[in-house]
């Protein structure tokens, strides 16, 4: 799982390349992140241009795509071209289009080596199946638990960190905010993983004190609480949106 996540979260900095080129800038750095389309099975950009063009990742046909308003308009294998090509690939439809040209550059950096020109993507299909599994079951119970509670907020994916989440406010005045999301392997947790913190008045709620969870637990080593991603289910991963949401709320 993990080279094939790598392998995935350096193939998206091509979709975030193009959010920090012609999507309009947000101080949250929103316009870098990425949605996850669970029916076609594909990472896109936000729209942008008076086409509304994207850039997305299908990871059923492990293609990098050029979409106008929702349609696809071209293609290139990622599997069979190598980093040069891709980036002259996508140049090239920017021409066409009378864009800006695209830059491949960045403010933040990935905890890889910097790619090389002649670099060819590689997936394991198995590998990348489970990986949009977890993503269907993050994206569909984060849509339950925010609509059970009518609250709204973008479900995105952030190319730096590559974590699938949310953040929305959960008290009536408007301090006590949560962050939830599917992260992947860090010094955490070595697979994938739901985590939930929460926030107030722009500083880390601390959670090590409080109590037990019955599922997922709240963790010593962070201000914060994980739930391992393996054998999970939509169900499950809202009763624990709710578990934590409500320590939250009962501690502030």
């Amino acid at each position: 799982m993990k080279t094939t996540l790598k392998e995935l979260h350096l193939a998206a900095q091509y979709l975030s390349a193009a959010g920090i080129c012609y999507v309009n800038h947000q101080e949250d750095d929103s316009h870098t992140n990425l949605g996850w389309d669970s029916e076609k099975k594909k990472l896109l950009t936000h729209a942008f241009g008076s086409k509304k063009h994207q850039l997305a990742i299908s990871l059923e046909l492990r293609q990098l795509e050029w979409l106008e308003n929702g349609s696809l308009k071209n293609a290139i294998s990622l599997v069979e071209s190598t980093h040069l090509e891709i980036l002259n690939w996508i140049n090239d439809q920017v021409l066409k289009q009378g864009l800006p040209e695209y830059l491949y550059e960045f403010h933040y950096e990935l905890p890889y080596p910097p790619i090389e020109d002649n670099h060819r993507y590689t997936f394991d299909s198995v590998e990348i199946s489970e990986l949009a599994g977890k993503w269907d079951i993050g994206l569909h119970a984060f849509q339950q638990f925010l609509g059970e509670l009518k609250w709204s907020s973008p479900i995105r994916i952030w190319s730096h960190h590559f974590d699938l989440g949310f953040y929305v406010q959960i008290d009536r005045t408007g301090k006590l905010f949560m962050g939830a999301g599917l992260a992947v392997p860090d010094t955490l947790v070595d697979d994938l993983y739901f985590y939930v913190s929460g926030w107030k008045k722009g500083q880390a709620v601390e959670t090590k004190s409080f109590g037990v969870l019955d599922i997922g637990e709240w963790r010593s080593d962070w201000d914060g609480a994980t739930l391992a991603a393996a054998n999970m289910n939509e169900n499950l991963v809202n009763l624990f949106l709710k578990l934590t949401k409500d320590e939250l709320l009962k501690n502030n």
